[in-house]
């Protein structure tokens, strides 16, 4: 009877203790970013608690504050009351392409042109994702990944899109996406893709206006200087007598000088 008992409270006590145990989440994940940098970790236990933080002990109250990418790491509580428990802290840093630029100009046909996606503070590293829309289009956009028209590299901290086939129909929004556990951040830029000659034609413009205005100069200077000349003829003509005139002005005075 007695045996019977003890069994009993084992049983009992080890039951309480597994209840226990599932009501508590003895494996957390905390993610911090750059937007929500702090958290707090809970022992769910105020009896000889100890945490611990990469192998060092920290504090013995309940509760720690964790804040920054600094933080990142684990931190185990451990207490009479109930099994140790576990809060692997991650960091998610800021998503930024081509060092923030909102635009790039591009031509079309152009070779060997990229863009530069960084995340550099992200602990445990990102992984990266690239997505493109067009123009007026809603949302992310299409994953790009498989896209022959386009090549990817990765590292740890860097996501560089080569453009394979640089067409006008690349114009587009470009999005690169970063994750990790602790969330996703992202950021996009516009491609502008132009006419190669586009820079050209400003330059050309300007040329062929003075050309027109030296043509219009050149035009207006030889027809004024041939009013001048003609101008000057007309008045040497006028004041040359005729000959005519002369003649019979001569023998008016003839005529008169007889008369005397």
């Amino acid at each position: 009877m007695i045996c019977q008992r003890i069994l009993f409270c084992v049983v009992a006590t080890v039951c309480l203790f597994a209840s226990g145990y599932a009501a508590i989440e003895l494996d957390k994940t905390v993610g911090l970013n750059s937007e929500n940098s702090t958290a707090t970790l809970d022992c769910n236990s105020t009896a000889g608690v100890v945490w611990i933080y990469n192998g060092t002990m920290e504090t013995t109250e309940s509760t720690i504050e964790v804040s920054g990418k600094n933080a990142v790491g684990k931190y185990t509580c451990t207490t009479i009351e109930h099994a140790p428990m576990t809060f692997t802290v991650v960091y998610l840093g800021k998503t930024v392409v081509e060092q923030g630029h909102k635009s790039l100009n591009f031509n079309n046909g152009e070779e060997d042109r990229s863009i530069v996606c960084t995340n550099s503070d992200s602990t445990p590293p990102v992984t990266f994702t690239w997505y493109f829309r067009k123009e007026g289009e809603e949302g992310m956009g299409t994953n790009i990944s498989t896209n022959t028209d386009y090549a990817i590299e990765n590292t740890e901290m860097n996501s560089t899109l080569k453009f394979l086939n640089l067409t006008y129909e690349s114009r587009g929004y470009f999005t690169c996406k970063g994750s990790n556990e602790a969330g996703s951040s992202s950021t996009e830029i516009m491609i502008r893709v132009k006419d190669r000659l586009a820079a050209l034609w400003p330059f050309l413009g300007i040329v062929l206006e003075v050309i027109i205005l030296i043509v219009v100069i050149f035009i207006y200077e030889k027809r004024s200087k041939k009013a001048i000349e003609q101008n000057n003829v007309d008045m040497k003509d006028e004041a040359v007598p005729l000959k005519g005139d002369e003649s019979d002005d001569i023998r008016l005075r003839t005529r008169n000088n007889n008369s005397k």
